[in-house]
């Protein structure tokens, strides 16, 4: 794990808000489940013991899961005492699961003995086996299938042994393998256990978007909850994201920030090009952090190497001058290997006071290599690389506005003149982009939203996906033409364009 990163985990392990504190526990383990670990896990230890005891249940659920990670013996008997004042039964399980990981064996079976918590024939003998190091495929437990069908916690069981396992077991019927109950559950009554399965297929090994019994385009109807691991499954590897872009894009403006979080957590370590600037601009207006966070991994793992995306790195440069998040800004350092030096610059103009000829930077940390001047709220503040050599870069004001993505597509248009599509469109659409600019009667999102639909339409590298993207930004016109207050005059330019938009293509 990368310094930057246990740094964003630790910050939110300290945070006072439990969501943020979830976050937190979450990421760890993911890092650890991946043998990604903490150079020093002594603060993940002091973290996990703490929140055994929160009054959040989701806090410590996640904080059961982190212990039994971790492994440390000394949190055992702090464990032992959760054990007996846990009211939640899902969190119960999870402690169990933990309990039988650090607990020496005849602890464990104590605990299988122990009258007060019913152990056999309940979700407990499941999940007591989930961190068996050499589990038994085909052992069979007391719980049949009709316990299975009657009892939820017993379903979510055999979707979390789905997940992890590295085969296929036969936890309760010989007939039927984990994953397969798992994936019948995708059509359970209980939108919670529709989670569970989607989240067994996409923690599965083998678990693919193929395997669901239901089409993605109807699952993305059900509660954010679903939505958050179903964007996360169509995004496990780039083959099906691609094949998935029209719902990941729908994703991209999901109301709700828990199933756009999935969303990102699933693109953070892809390389989807047919997606770019949907990302690019998803990123300039997204303004939950959680949400933000992975989008930051991502454009991070895409701009790294001599090869990278500049325009995604540019882009996390510009972020750490306007940020005002802490968090993100050490997450893009992070994720770009850059420092922030505060030392004063020396400047020399030229005679026209405007081009940069020379830079001097006093640094204690040796020569630097300055990538880009970032100028913001009327400061200088520079992002560098530490190299064996002092060369000064672009100035850039960091900030992607509407106006300059007016100005991109106006400039595709007239680069693909030659272009069909582009001839017939291109000028009615450069009309009412202007029109729009200066329509009183629509919000600044509006505006922002209908030059980055415009962009996806003019893009160079649209391809045969053209025509799909021009049918969506008409939908997507209608919807905001529709809203109340918007003049009758942009209605009717719009209803032009929408029209055009519509006829692409014969």
């Amino acid at each position: 794990m990368s310094e930057g990163d246990a740094i964003v985990i630790a910050h939110l392990l300290r945070s006072r808000e439990y969501g943020q504190i979830k976050i937190g526990l979450q990421r760890a383990c993911e890092f650890y489940e991946a043998q990604r670990y903490f150079r020093d896990p002594s603060v993940l230890v002091v973290a996990g013991g703490q929140h055994l005891s929160s009054p959040d249940v989701k806090v410590r659920r996640w904080a059961y899961k982190l212990v039994a990670l971790l492994r440390a013996n000394t949190l055992l008997e702090p464990l032992r005492e959760a054990i007996k004042v846990e009211t939640d039964a899902e969190n119960l399980s999870w402690a169990v699961a933990a309990f039988f990981r650090l607990a020496p064996q005849k602890d464990r079976e104590a605990l299988r003995k122990e009258e007060n918590t019913p152990f056999f024939n309940t979700a407990l003998e499941l999940s007591a086996t989930l961190y068996e190091e050499r589990p038994d495929l085909e052992r069979r437990t007391m719980i049949d299938l009709k316990a299975f069908e009657a009892d939820v916690l017993v379903q979510k069981w055999i979707c979390l042994l789905t997940g992890y396992a590295g085969l296929p077991q036969h936890s309760v019927s010989r007939r039927f393998s984990d994953l397969e109950l798992a994936r019948n559950l995708v059509s359970h009554d209980d939108k919670e256990i529709v989670e569970y399965s989607i989240w067994a297929l996409h923690r599965n090994s083998q678990g693919t978007p193929g395997k669901l019994l239901i089409p993605p385009a109807d699952l993305i109807r059900h509660p954010a909850n679903v939505r958050r691991w179903l964007y996360r499954l169509i995004a496990k590897t780039e083959g099906s994201a691609v094949r998935f872009t029209d719902l990941l894009e729908e994703g991209m403006h999901d109301v709700e920030p828990a199933a756009r979080e999935g969303l990102a957590l699933g693109l953070a370590t892809l390389k989807v090009p047919k997606l770019r600037l949907s990302i690019l601009y998803w990123f300039e207006r997204e303004r939950v952090e959680a949400v933000r966070l992975p989008l930051i991994d991502h454009l991070g793992r895409n701009a790294s190497g001599s090869e990278g995306d500049r325009l995604f790195r540019q882009t996390l440069t510009d972020e750490i001058a306007r940020t005002v998040s802490e968090l993100q800004r050490k997450k893009i350092q992070s994720v770009l290997g850059v420092e922030l030096l505060e030392a004063q610059p020396t400047l020399d103009f030229g005679d026209n006071g405007h081009e940069l000829l020379r830079l001097r930077l006093a640094s204690a940390g040796g020569p630097v290599t300055i990538n880009t001047l970032l100028i913001a709220n009327g400061s200088l503040n520079m992002t560098i690389d530490k190299s064996s050599n002092i060369t000064a870069g672009s100035v850039s004001t960091g900030i992607i506005n509407t106006g300059e993505i007016r100005e991109s597509v106006i400039a595709n248009i007239k680069a693909q003149s030659g272009d069909p599509v582009m001839s017939s469109l291109g000028p009615e659409l450069a009309r009412f982009l202007e029109r729009a600019a200066v329509e009183p009667t629509i919000s600044d999102d509006d505006r922002l939203s209908i030059n980055e639909e415009a962009a996806l339409v003019t893009a160079p590298d649209a391809g045969d996906d053209r025509l799909r993207r021009a049918k969506k930004f008409g939908t997507f016109l209608r919807g905001l033409l529709a809203a109340p207050g918007v003049a009758n005059t942009f209605v009717d330019e719009g209803t032009k364009l929408i029209n055009t938009l519509s006829n692409l293509g014969g």
